[in-house]
């Protein structure tokens, strides 16, 4: 309503003597008028509002004056019966997709909602369709996408089938290639480190803000490169192999990966070989529920490198599998950048629990700077936190891959791409990063509940 004052040409005690109406006459017609207004309209509600300034809520005076009924604004039903409705069947689907029940729930009566179930199974798809899919170009097939099918099948069939993935490039993407790039080079014999960082910043950098992430990473590139230089020296493994591509055509399939760098040696016709991956990130190394179709990247890798041609009817003793982290670390002024960076640097992963062939790729592993967590005591004997992997385990790990390779394809190619996300130990595995939750509406009861497995004490 408008308020009026007393700021006219004429003041209130003017317009009294000549009878005419006052500033404070007028507020009052505009009040009555408002009243009037609230009392004979249906459904319009006086609320409570936050005084300027503050937090707290004030109470229109009309709602006093008045004398209307207040009612808690937390309340969520008893304003409309269909909006009451709606309300109720949210939470009806809450409780069927998550069983997460709510107490209103038990409160009011839901018969009469007409609330109809959906079912989100994925109705599937022809396999003849399938088969003609494959017929032209046969299944391709590589950690990632094995990874992605154990996950979740309908999130394989969304990305890979569908296609419905697209590949953005990201500053972080960006600097791993652009590590990866200088660390490749750095293996030429007319190597020049300078030279290898201008090409691959042109080649890579798409703005200021990669140059800047650029700039940083140099410095690092570079150290490790000289950590690298300085083990491998030292090492029997006098090859090297980089962005190893292998690939393998099984039935029905084609399986293919890279190795970012592959230490070995040809002794008296045996191949002696070490698996290293270079990580811009922050991956974990672990080999738990790797029956379950996780954690199978450093397996991958000895399946590949047992499938290779040129090293077909040689006998493979692989030395280890590892990650080499290659990261932009917050650095401590107590100790040497060198130091801290050199620590970063150790090779993480699983090595071979034979000390002969571990000695050759680290002579000094019996307290190594060169493999994490790498050291034995007196007796020799490796400590409870030196991840250490028998021959005959490798050679299990090689046949699980093999196996589970051949399921995933054997799956893929009879259309079988259900929405069954994985849990382990209660923990969602599955769902976390995918893209394709509004497509799927993951039940409760789609989800396969797996208990944790760890490595090497697995059940039978």
């Amino acid at each position: 309503p408008k308020v009026y004052k007393d700021d006219n040409y004429l003041n209130d005690l003017e317009l009294k003597r000549i009878n005419l109406l006052q500033s404070i006459d007028k507020n009052k017609i505009e009040k009555n008028k408002l009243y009037n207004i609230l009392t004979t309209v249906k459904n319009l509600y006086p609320s409570f509002k936050k005084s300027c300034g503050g937090s707290k809520c004030e109470m229109a005076s009309c709602i006093k004056e008045l004398d209307l009924e207040i009612k808690d604004g937390s309340v969520k039903l008893g304003y409309s019966d269909i909006e009451d409705k709606l309300y109720l069947s949210i939470l009806l689907s809450k409780y069927q997709k998550y069983k997460d029940l709510d107490k209103l729930l038990n409160k009011y009566d839901i018969n009469d909602l007409r609330y109809q179930e959906f079912d989100n199974k994925f109705s599937g798809v022809d396999k003849e369709l399938i088969d003609e899919f494959y017929k032209e170009k046969p299944l391709k097939l590589s950690y990632s996408s094995v990874k992605t099918y154990f996950a979740c099948p309908f999130q394989y069939y969304a990305n890979r089938v569908l296609r419905l993935d697209e590949f953005e490039s990201t500053t972080a993407s960006r600097i791993g290639k652009f590590a990866h790039a200088i660390l490749e080079d750095s293996y030429n014999d007319d190597f020049d480190f300078n030279v290898s960082v201008d090409k691959n910043m042109n080649e890579y950098s798409m703005n200021f803000k990669d140059k800047f992430f650029f700039n940083n990473m140099i410095n690092v590139v570079s150290s490790l490169i000289k950590f690298n230089r300085e083990h491998e020296s030292i090492s029997t493994l006098d090859k090297v192999e980089r962005e190893f591509h292998i690939t393998y055509c099984g039935n029905n399939y084609e399986f293919e990966g890279f190795i970012d760098k592959l230490l070995y040696a040809e002794i008296d016709g045996e191949i002696y070989a070490a698996i290293i991956d270079y990580k811009t990130g922050s991956d974990s190394v672990s080999l738990d529920n790797v029956s379950d179709g996780f954690h199978l990247q450093l397996p991958v890798y000895m399946y590949l490198l047992n499938k290779y041609e040129a090293f077909k009817g040689k006998k493979i003793n692989i030395l280890g599998i590892y990650l080499q982290k290659v990261n932009i670390i917050a650095l401590d002024n107590s100790v040497s950048v060198e130091e801290q960076r050199n620590k970063s640097f150790r090779l993480q992963g699983y090595s071979n629990s034979d000390r002969s062939l571990l000695a050759i790729l680290d002579p000094g592993y019996q307290k190594s700077d060169y493999i994490k967590s790498m050291a034995t005591n007196k007796a020799l004997e490796f400590y409870a936190n030196s991840k250490v992997i028998s021959t005959d385990e490798i050679n299990d790990l090689i046949i699980l891959v093999d196996d589970l390779i051949n399921k995933a394809s054997l799956d893929i190619h009879n259309a079988i791409f259900d929405i069954k996300p994985k849990r382990i130990d209660g923990v969602n595995q599955s769902c976390t990063f995918c893209k394709y939750k509004d497509l799927c509406f993951v039940k409760y009861d789609d989800f396969i509940d797996l208990e944790k497995k760890p490595f090497g004490k697995e059940s039978e």
